[in-house]
C-alpha cells in the first residue's frame, strides 16, 4: 500500500470528510471548534492540516504546530475502514520523515485510563516515540 502525504491547500475538496473524521474521532472534549481550524489553516503559518493518501484514497489527517524549538502533533486520525492495515504506522513515518530536524511531541490520555488509551501509547512507542 502505497502512503502518500499532501497539504490541505491542493485537496480543499476534502474538507467535508475531514470535518467527518474530526467529529467521530475526537471526543468534544479534544476538538476545536471547526471555524477555529478553517481560521487557523488560512491564516497561521505554523498550523499545518496535513492530508493522509493510502493508495491515492484519502485515509486521514494529521494536525500540527510548527514551533522553533519542535513539531507538536495536535489530532491524527485515521478513516475507521482503513484502520488496522499499517496505514496509521506509514503516516507516521512519512510525517516524521518529511519535517524539518526537530523533535515531534504529541499529547496522549494516560496509559491506565483504558485500554484504548493503552493501545494508543504502545502504538506510538512502535513508531519510535518516548513517554515524557
Amino acid at each position: 500500500m502505497e502512503i502518500t502525504l499532501s497539504n490541505i491547500a491542493t485537496h480543499r475538496e476534502l474538507l467535508d470528510s475531514i470535518k467527518q473524521l474530526y467529529f467521530e474521532a475526537f471526543p468534544i472534549e479534544e476538538r476545536r471548534p471547526w471555524e477555529s481550524i478553517m481560521r487557523l489553516i488560512s491564516t497561521n503559518n505554523s498550523y499545518n492540516l496535513t492530508l493522509i493518501f493510502a493508495d491515492n484514497e484519502f485515509a486521514g489527517f494529521i494536525t500540527s504546530w510548527i514551533f522553533t524549538d519542535f513539531i507538536y502533533i495536535e489530532h491524527f486520525a485515521i478513516v475507521s475502514d482503513k484502520r488496522g492495515y499499517g496505514i496509521g504506522a506509514q503516516a507516521i513515518s512519512a510525517f516524521t520523515r518529511s519535517q524539518p530536524q526537530l523533535p515531534i511531541i504529541l499529547e496522549a490520555e494516560p496509559i491506565d485510563t483504558s485500554a484504548i488509551a493503552r493501545r494508543r501509547i504502545e502504538f506510538y512507542q512502535r513508531q519510535g516515540f518516548q513517554l515524557c
